[in-house]
């Protein structure tokens, strides 16, 4: 009888990855940090060695800048590396709801000239609630097109409540639930396993012994969607996670990549 990790053999003898299972990175960025620190290999053509060498083949990326300071050009730049690797490259359009006179013409041209597939989050970056007035042509953008809205740093998970009921067509995908250290059920947790809208990515930067593998059992592998935060994480640490753990291969290939193709209809 073939073992339940297969995967995780056929992925130690040294086979490609690509060769046997499609993996997709839900949750990377590009370019340099917007803070004091450094991020190795952050241009396209960098990130996509890293890439190849570890067995991704597509990553869903939001520019650092976009998120830190420029929110126009930082689409720009994800849009230059979508067109140079249209087979490698993801968009994600970032709005910033501080410049909120911006953001039904970003929209525009985010989805109908730059073909982005989903839209980032940040609110502790950007210091703005998700519910906040500025930000709700955002929510109606995504829920008239059935988009996702990768969220990182929701503030109270009442409002992720409140919003997954409000906004059914929209996708939140909420970010870094693959660090959980079995002490307390997260409230992201409790809202992904009853809202059928609310989904998980894998990236966090502390790795529990058994987390991830519970972190599975409470939401169902079909709401949890591979993710590194690359090049802010480290890449193949990431993938280990999910690699490696005691899960069944049916669902490591959901969350490795099965999931993101249905979430971004790519």
């Amino acid at each position: 009888m073939r073992s339940v990790n297969l995967i995780a053999e056929l992925a130690i003898d040294g086979i490609p990855l690509k060769d046997f299972v499609e993996v997709i990175d839900c949750h990377a960025h590009m370019g340099p940090s917007g803070v004091d620190q450094h991020l190795p290999r952050n241009a396209p053509e960098d990130m996509i060695g890293t890439m190849d060498r570890v067995g991704v083949s597509k990553a869903c990326v939001s520019h650092c800048i976009a998120v830190f300071s420029d929110f126009r050009l930082g689409n720009q730049l994800v849009h230059k590396a979508i067109e140079n690797h249209p087979d490698r490259f993801i968009g994600y359009a970032v709005l910033n709801p501080n410049y909120p006179e911006e953001i039904v013409d970003e929209l525009a041209i985010c989805f109908e000239k730059y073909g982005m597939k989903a839209i980032k989050w940040h609110g502790n970056v950007q210091q703005y609630p998700l519910d906040g007035d500025n930000y709700k042509p955002v929510l109606e953008y995504a829920e008239s097109n059935n988009l996702t809205i990768l969220c990182d740093g929701l503030g109270r998970f009442k409002t992720l409540r409140e919003l997954s009921s409000q906004y059914r067509n929209t996708n939140f995908l909420i970010a870094h639930q693959g660090s959980w250290d079995m002490k307390g059920l997260p409230e992201a947790l409790a809202v992904a396993a009853e809202a059928p809208n609310v989904y998980l990515d894998s990236s966090g930067s502390i790795e529990w012994f058994g987390g991830f593998e519970k972190v599975v059992s409470k939401v169902g592998a079909e709401k949890v969607l591979f993710g590194s935060d690359f090049p802010w994480g480290n890449l193949a640490f990431m993938i280990g996670r999910v690699l490696f753990s005691e899960i069944r291969d049916e669902e490591k290939r959901s969350i490795l990549g099965l999931n993101a193709r249905a979430l971004f209809r790519i």
